[in-house]
């Protein structure tokens, strides 16, 4: 059953890589009371036979006693290329964990949001760069990566520090 859905996989997988397409989608960040507003912009780049690159592009503007800072950058991490179809987060519900040497994926349950159901909640811990990990829903009715919603705790943050921020996807 596990070569099917790796060859299902490998299948569904092929028609971006003939296309040629690197999806996006655009989350917007949640305000609080370090962040005033801002952007994650989530692509699959690099797609190869085995893995993907997910790279995560991001605009916050952040208060900073009485200014505002515009927080840009970008954070990417290697991710294997079952995590572009449903199926390879069904496998990860079954193991639990996976990990490799570049990452720690963790499967921490399903979960229902307004207007997408039975949603699978992950988390991504790079091994490589130690100054973010994060927490994504995904959801296989959105396009590309389908990430729903995100939290991603980035340490190191310039003028803030370590901040945990929250987006959702914009429809």
């Amino acid at each position: 059953m596990k070569k099917f859905l790796a060859a299902l996989c490998a299948a569904l997988v092929v028609l971006p890589l003939i296309a040629g397409i690197q999806e996006t989608i655009v989350h917007d960040v949640r305000k609080d009371k370090l962040i005033r507003s801002g952007t994650i912009k989530i692509s699959t780049k690099e797609i190869k036979s085995e893995s993907f690159t997910m790279e995560l592009k991001y605009k916050i503007v952040a208060k900073v006693l009485f200014w505002e800072k515009v927080l840009e950058g970008v954070k990417g991490v290697e991710l294997p290329v079952r995590y572009l179809s449903p199926y390879g987060y069904e496998e990860l519900e079954e193991e639990g964990r996976i990990t490799d040497d570049k990452i720690t994926v963790i499967h921490m349950g399903r979960k229902n949001l307004p207007n997408h159901y039975d949603c699978h909640v992950i988390k991504i811990i790079p091994k490589e760069d130690k100054k973010w990990d994060g927490i994504f829903t995904y959801c296989q009715d959105i396009p590309s990566m389908g990430f729903a919603r995100t939290k991603i705790n980035m340490r190191e943050i310039p003028y803030v520090g370590s901040h945990t921020v929250y987006s959702r996807v914009r429809e």
